[in-house]
C-alpha cells in the first residue's frame, strides 16, 4: 500500500486543519503533502494551482451550511475530487444528508483511527479509475465499522474487478487492499471454480434483482495468497448507483466452524452409538436431546421425550430430599452421581447409575445439564440374588451357615456386654437319608419345609433358625439366664419333631438329637461354639441317639492332647523336611487339556503318620508358622514348575494358596517377585489364590496389594468362592482373574437346586466381569456334564485326578492326558 498522499484539509482554522494533518502522519502517511484552507476562496485557489487526491472537510454542527456550500460549489465547478467529512456528533441522518450532497464518506471524530483506512480505500479506487464501493447512505456512515469487521467485505463491478477490499478481507486472504483493487475476483478462487463463478455472477447481474440476498448464503472455496484453500460462506447483494452496478460480497472464513462441525459429527456418532444413556436438558430441565440408548432404557421414543421433563420417568420411590441434594450440587456447578430409581414407559421399575454435569458457556450461567447413565437393574438383581443364595437356604428360606455364623458373632458381642448367656443348638434328624431313598427326594424336601415352619413357630423373634446341611438345623438362642431354659427349649424342639407330618398319602414321624454349646468368657467366637455343639451332637450319636447333650471340656480332652503334640512337632517340621507338595490338575472344559495345577501342602511324621491339612493348617495359623511355611510352599511350587518346563513339558500355571498372614505382609509383592526371578519362572505361570475372608478384612488395602501383584503379571484367584460374602461390591473393585466355586456346592450340584443355583449365579457373574471360573471337587461325570453345559471354564477334582506327586503330574503332562468334554461343549 502506498504511503503517498496529496490532501486538502478545510477547517474553521489553520490550527484545526493542522491537527488533522498531524493525525494522518501518525497513521503512517510518510510522504504527506497537505494544505490547509479555511475559506472557499482559499479552496478555489488551491484547486486551481495543484492536483489533489482528496479533500477532507472538518464539519462542525454550528456551521453545517458551510459544509453544504463546499459540496455544492465543487459540483458547480465540475470537480470530481473525493470529499471525506470528519464530524463530531455524527449520526445516521447527518451522514445520509452529507452523502446525498456529494460526500464520498463520513468519519466520526471519535473514530479518527479509521480515517487512514477510508483515505486509502478512496484514493486507491480513484487511482484505478473505478468507482468507489457504493452503499446506501446509512452504509456510508458505517464504512469505518465495516472496514474493521472480522468478515471479508468485497465489492466488484460489472467486469468482476474488485473495487473495495476491507481489512477483514486482507486478514482472511493475505493480500493488501492495494494489491487487489482492480484485480479480477477469480484471483481469490481456486482455478477449478472460475468458470462456475463467472456463470453465476453473469446470471446474478442479469436478473435485475434489487433486494439484498444476505440471508441466502452459499458455501464456497476461497484461495489465500499463500495458495492455501479454505472453506468460506458468502452472501451477495446487487446495488445500482450513479457510478454503475456493483456486487457487494460479504465472506466469512468458516475453517474453524467446519473443523468444529466435523468434530461434532464424530462426537455425535459416538454418542449415538454408545451404550451409555445420554440426555441433555436446558437450564429449566426441558429435554433437548436423548440418544438411542436412552430410548432403549426408558422405552420412550425421542419424539415422546423432547420438550418434556425428566420427571416423566420418576418412579416416586425416591424421597424429595434426594432431588433437593441433587439440585444443590448441580447449582453449585458440582457433578452429581447416584443411583436413580425410575419407571419405564411400560410401568416397570429400573435402576439407573446416573452422572449429571452442568455446562457453562463463556464463564456465564448454566446453559445445559448433561446426564449419562447406565441401567444397572440386572446387576443389582444379580447381586441381590447372589447375596440371597449366599445367605439363605433356597428350599426352606431359612438362613444358611454363612448368615447363621454372622448373626452368632453379632449376638456374642451383645450378650457378653450384658452378662447374659447365648446358646447354639445343632439338630440332626434321624434316618433322614432313608426317607429320601424310600419315599423320594420330593417327599424329603417337603418334610424339611414343613419342619422348618413348625420349628420357627417355637422360637422367639430374636432367635435364629438356620438350615446348615441336608438334615441338620442350627438354632441360635439369645438372652438366656440359665442352662435350664435351653434344656426346656431342646425338649420342646424334640417333641415337635415327634408330631406326625402329612405329606400326600404319607404320615411321617421323625426323631432327632441336639448338641448344645453355651457361650462363656473363655470363648467368644461363633466357630468355636458351632464346633462344640457338633462335638456334643456326636456324643449323642455315640450314646445311641440320646435326645440332647451339652458340650463339656472332657468331650474334646483326647483331641487336645493330640493337638498339643502336633503343635510341638510343627516347629521342627520344616527343618526335618517333613513337608511335601502334591499337585492337583486343573483342566479346561473346552479343550480338555491341563492348564494348571494347584500346589497342596502335605505333612507326614513318624509319630502321627500322614496328618490331614484340616488339622495342621489351623495350627500353623495359630502358632505363626504359616508365614515361613507359606514362603517355602511358594518357592518350592515355582521351582517345580520351572523344572517341568526345563524337561520340555507343556507350560502350565501353578496355583499357590496364600494365608491371611502372608497376604498382609507389606513386602508380599517384593517377595513374590524375588522368588520368580530366583527360580527363573515367567510371572504368568504363577496363580496366587486367596480366600474371601482374607479379601474383606480391609478392602482398601486388599485393592492396593492385589494391584501390586497384578502389575507383576501373575494371575489372581479367589478360593472357595460362595462360602463367604460373595458380593459384587468388592469384586468389582478387585483385579481378579479367576473365581473358584467351593466344593461344597459341587458335591450335590445335580441333586440340590440350592447348590446348582449358586453355581450358575457364580458362573454368570464371573463372566459378566471378564473372569474365568474353576469348579473344585468334581468327582462324577454328572457333575462334569452339568458344569460344561452351564459354561464353567475349568475344573479340578478326583474325576480327573487326585492330588499327585510332582513326578506323576509330569507323567500326565508328558502323555498329554486330556479330559473328554469336547462333545459336551459342542
Amino acid at each position: 500500500m502506498s504511503d503517498q498522499l496529496r490532501c486538502l484539509i478545510q477547517g474553521d482554522s489553520h490550527a484545526e486543519a493542522e491537527a488533522l494533518a498531524l493525525r494522518l502522519r501518525e497513521q503512517g502517511w510518510r510522504e504527506l503533502h497537505c494544505r490547509c484552507v479555511v475559506s472557499l476562496a482559499e479552496l478555489h485557489e488551491a484547486l486551481g494551482n495543484e492536483p489533489w487526491q482528496v479533500l477532507i472537510v472538518h464539519h462542525a454542527p454550528e456551521r453545517g451550511a458551510d459544509t453544504q456550500a463546499v459540496l455544492d460549489d465543487l459540483k458547480k465547478q465540475g470537480h470530481d475530487l473525493p470529499v471525506i467529512v470528519v464530524a463530531a456528533g455524527m449520526d445516521e441522518a447527518l451522514a445520509a444528508r452529507l452523502i446525498d450532497a456529494g460526500a464520498r464518506d463520513c468519519v466520526p471524530v471519535q473514530h479518527l483511527e479509521h480515517l487512514s483506512a477510508v483515505l486509502r480505500r478512496v484514493t486507491v479506487s480513484r487511482s484505478h479509475q473505478h468507482g468507489p464501493v457504493i452503499f446506501n447512505p446509512s452504509e456510508h456512515f458505517l464504512a469505518t465499522v465495516l472496514d474493521t469487521a472480522e468478515d471479508a467485505i468485497i465489492s466488484i463491478d460489472t467486469d468482476q474487478h474488485i473495487t473495495y477490499f476491507n481489512q477483514g478481507a486482507e486478514r482472511i486472504f493475505g493480500y493488501a487492499a492495494a494489491e487487489m483493487i482492480g484485480q479480477p475476483l477469480n484471483v481469490l478462487l481456486p482455478g477449478q471454480f472460475h468458470a462456475q463463478h463467472e456463470r453465476y455472477v453473469k446470471q446474478f447481474m442479469a436478473d435485475g434483482l434489487q433486494s439484498r440476498l444476505m440471508g441466502q448464503r452459499a458455501e464456497i472455496c476461497g484461495l489465500r495468497k499463500d495458495g492455501a484453500e479454505f472453506p468460506a460462506e458468502a452472501s451477495i447483494s446487487r446495488v445500482e448507483t450513479p457510478q454503475g452496478v456493483f456486487l457487494n460480497v460479504i465472506l466469512r472464513d468458516i475453517t474453524r466452524r467446519k473443523e468444529a462441525e466435523a468434530t461434532m459429527r464424530k462426537l455425535s456418532g459416538i454418542i449415538e452409538q454408545t451404550q451409555e444413556a445420554v440426555m441433555i436438558t436446558d437450564p429449566q430441565g426441558v429435554i433437548e436431546y436423548v440418544n438411542p440408548a436412552y430410548e432403549r432404557m426408558t422405552g420412550y421414543s425421542k419424539s415422546e421425550l423432547l420438550g418434556r421433563r425428566p420427571n416423566m420417568v420418576k418412579s416416586g420411590q425416591l424421597v424429595p430430599a434426594f432431588y433437593e441434594r441433587m439440585w444443590r450440587a448441580l447449582n453449585r456447578g458440582e457433578i452429581f452421581s447416584d443411583t436413580f430409581i425410575n419407571r419405564r414407559r411400560d410401568g416397570s421399575i429400573y435402576f439407573e447409575q446416573k452422572t449429571i454435569r452442568s455446562l457453562k458457556i463463556g464463564g456465564g450461567g448454566i446453559s445445559h445439564f448433561i446426564s449419562t447413565g447406565k441401567d444397572i437393574t440386572d446387576e443389582l438383581q444379580a447381586e441381590a440374588r447372589l447375596d440371597y443364595l449366599a445367605n439363605y437356604d433356597i428350599l426352606t428360606d431359612l438362613p444358611n451357615r454363612t448368615l447363621f455364623m454372622t448373626r452368632t458373632e453379632q449376638a456374642l458381642g451383645k450378650v457378653h456386654a450384658a452378662g447374659n448367656l447365648l446358646a447354639v443348638l445343632l439338630l440332626d434328624l434321624h434316618h433322614f437319608k432313608n426317607i429320601n431313598e424310600t419315599l423320594g427326594h420330593d417327599v424329603g424336601d417337603k418334610l424339611v419345609q414343613k419342619l422348618s415352619v413348625r420349628l420357627r413357630g417355637i422360637l422367639r423373634q430374636c432367635d435364629t433358625l438356620a438350615r446348615i446341611g441336608g438334615d441338620i438345623f442350627a438354632l441360635l438362642i439369645v438372652d438366656i439366664e440359665s442352662p435350664d431354659e435351653v434344656s426346656a427349649l431342646a425338649r420342646q424342639v424334640l417333641e415337635a419333631l415327634t408330631q406326625p407330618i402329612g405329606i400326600g398319602e404319607h404320615e411321617i414321624v421323625i426323631n432327632g438329637s441336639i448338641g448344645i454349646s453355651l457361650s462363656t468368657a473363655e470363648h467368644a467366637d461363633a466357630q468355636t461354639l458351632l464346633k462344640q455343639a457338633d462335638i456334643a451332637l456326636q456324643r449323642c450319636k455315640e450314646q445311641e441317639w440320646s435326645e440332647f447333650q451339652f458340650y463339656s471340656a472332657d468331650m474334646s480332652a483326647g483331641k487336645s492332647v493330640r493337638r498339643l503334640s502336633m503343635s510341638a512337632r510343627l516347629r521342627t517340621a520344616l527343618e526335618l523336611n517333613e513337608f511335601t507338595l502334591v499337585f492337583q490338575p486343573q483342566m479346561d472344559l473346552m479343550t480338555g487339556r491341563m492348564i494348571g495345577a494347584e500346589a497342596l501342602l502335605r505333612w507326614t511324621t513318624p509319630e502321627h503318620g500322614v496328618i490331614s491339612p484340616a488339622e495342621f493348617i489351623p495350627l500353623l495359623e495359630e502358632t505363626g508358622l504359616i508365614a515361613p511355611v507359606g514362603e517355602w510352599v511358594l518357592a518350592t511350587a515355582c521351582g517345580q514348575n520351572r523344572a517341568w518346563q526345563e524337561l520340555g513339558l507343556p507350560s502350565i500355571a501353578v496355583a499357590v494358596n496364600l494365608s491371611a498372614r502372608q497376604f498382609l505382609q507389606k513386602s508380599l509383592s517384593a517377595n513374590v517377585e524375588a522368588v520368580l526371578e530366583e527360580v527363573g519362572l515367567e510371572h504368568r505361570y504363577l496363580d496366587i489364590e486367596i480366600t474371601e475372608g482374607t479379601i474383606i478384612r480391609d478392602i482398601d488395602e486388599t485393592v492396593k496389594t492385589l494391584s501390586r501383584l497384578k502389575e507383576l503379571g501373575v494371575r489372581l484367584s479367589v478360593d472357595d468362592f460362595g462360602t463367604g460374602y460373595s458380593s459384587l461390591s468388592y469384586l468389582k473393585r478387585l483385579p481378579l482373574d479367576i473365581l473358584k466355586i467351593d466344593r461344597s456346592f459341587i458335591s450335590d450340584i445335580t441333586t440340590d437346586e440350592d447348590s446348582a443355583a449358586i453355581a450358575r449365579s457364580i458362573i454368570a457373574m464371573a463372566h459378566s466381569m471378564k473372569m474365568k471360573v474353576i469348579a473344585e471337587g468334581v468327582e462324577t461325570r454328572e457333575q462334569l456334564d452339568y458344569l460344561a453345559t452351564n459354561h464353567c471354564d475349568h475344573m479340578q477334582g478326583y474325576y480327573f485326578s487326585r492330588p499327585v506327586p510332582a513326578d506323576e503330574l509330569a507323567g500326565l503332562l508328558r502323555v498329554d492326558k486330556r479330559l473328554e468334554t469336547a462333545e459336551i461343549v459342542r
